[in-house]
């Protein structure tokens, strides 16, 4: 993506750059849990803490986490889960590196992560759907979100940019009824307050590249 880090890390080394004022910023994670990201997850982890010294302001920057294709190991369904909303880097970090959630997922719903994670973002007539009228359209393979999709709320800053950085190797897919679909995210997407989308997905598969290019503002 272009410039993920413009405002203080512009060449993204980790590093802020000298004059540079971190501004106030919300980044939440989106995060496949299917059984092939593991390797990926282990990365991201370990990037994150290469940046630690450098992103532990706790009143300028806020980090949140959102799991998918979370296997519950009693029924071996899949739901989202807000591991961690909104919070500084080290509280962040502390449930980012010893969540014990099993990755052997397999019903990655994007789409409703990132449709529940923005309506609050967006004017009531943006969203099409309140998050109270949706329901899971499989009767079996997912569950119900933690919290319920009822009382799912991101914690975002009104003062704040807002990014969110998606990393999944599987295209977009919606579970709910009415399901979530790509142009419902782009026109919720253009219209929330200052908000950015980066999505890291499996380069070598155009097919796959295409189901989150066009939420982005600067490509995958």
């Amino acid at each position: 993506p272009e410039d993920i880090c413009n405002g203080s890390d512009a060449n993204c080394d980790g590093v802020i750059d000298e004059d540079k004022q971190l501004e106030p910023t919300d980044i939440l994670f989106i995060i496949d849990m299917s059984g092939s990201m593991s390797m990926e997850i282990a990365a991201v982890l370990s990037s994150l803490n290469q940046f630690a010294a450098y992103y532990s302001d706790a009143d300028v920057v806020r980090w949140g986490l959102v799991l998918v294709a979370v296997q519950d190991p009693a029924t071996y369904d899949d739901r989202m889960i807000i591991a961690s909303d909104l919070t500084d880097f080290e509280n962040f970090m502390s449930i980012f590196s010893t969540m014990n959630y099993p990755i052997n997922g397999g019903y990655e719903m994007t789409y409703d992560a990132i449709y529940a994670s923005i309506i609050n973002l967006v004017g009531a007539g943006t969203a099409p759907y309140p998050l109270t009228s949706l329901t899971i359209t499989m009767p079996w393979g997912v569950m119900d979100s933690l919290p319920t999709l009822h009382q799912w709320k991101i914690d975002w800053r009104s003062d704040a940019k807002h990014v969110i950085i998606v990393f999944s190797d599987e295209q977009g897919q919606s579970y709910l009824s009415p399901a979530i679909t790509e142009n419902i995210l782009i026109n919720m997407i253009g219209a929330a307050n200052d908000l950015s989308l980066y999505a890291f997905n499996n380069l070598w598969n155009k097919d796959l590249i295409d189901g989150f290019y066009n939420l982005t503002t600067a490509g995958v």
